[in-house]
């Protein structure tokens, strides 16, 4: 067999013309290649894109219920129920006659004024009374030392407390109230 050595080292023209072809169709797929992946990847961005604004369009639009999915109400719905609850809020914030958080906290300082006012009489009420037994501690020393007996002036305070306790548990009745500590008392 004689075979022609143009053939096998490709100096013929037709070699040379299949192996040009060849390079061309290389080049031509290897284009193709880079501008599918091209193409694929801005197909992929735009379809992320495109989800976004589907989502968003959700979102706004609200969606109905599915199996294992609940309803969802659009953005326009909601900023209703966010009103409508605000204004709902605002009247708790008006007297309206008694059913009102405004009104528990004008009952709450009403009481909380008279609270006040009666621990500031008891106060003031307690201090005369205090210095009543001050006075009364004073002139039972001066008169225990006129009489000349000695007795530390903290034992006249000490025997005083204990005789006004007494009294006053002999007032109060064991185990009675007076009337002045049940307000259901008749006066």
């Amino acid at each position: 067999m004689n075979v022609d050595s143009a053939l096998i080292f490709g100096d013929s023209p037709i070699v040379q013309d299949i192996q040009n072809n060849l390079l061309v169709i290389a080049a031509i797929l290897g284009a193709l290649g880079v501008i599918f992946t091209a193409l694929w990847k801005t197909a992929k961005a735009a379809s992320n894109i495109y989800q976004r604004f589907m989502d968003f369009f959700d979102d706004w639009n609200g969606v109905e219920a599915r199996p294992n999915h609940d309803a969802t109400l659009g953005i326009p719905a909601r900023m209703h129920n966010m009103e409508l609850r605000q204004l709902a809020m605002a009247e708790q914030h008006e007297n309206n006659g008694g059913t009102s958080l405004r009104d528990a906290v004008d009952r709450i300082e009403h009481n909380s004024q008279a609270i006040q006012r009666l621990l500031i009489d008891h106060l003031e009420d307690g201090t005369d009374l205090m210095n009543i037994g001050v006075e009364n501690d004073k002139r039972l020393y001066e008169a225990l030392e006129e009489a000349g007996i000695k007795v530390p002036y903290h034992e006249v305070q000490q025997e005083s407390l204990r005789l006004t306790a007494e009294a006053l548990a002999e007032a109060r009745g064991v185990g009675k109230k007076l009337p002045l500590d049940d307000p259901k008392a008749d006066n």
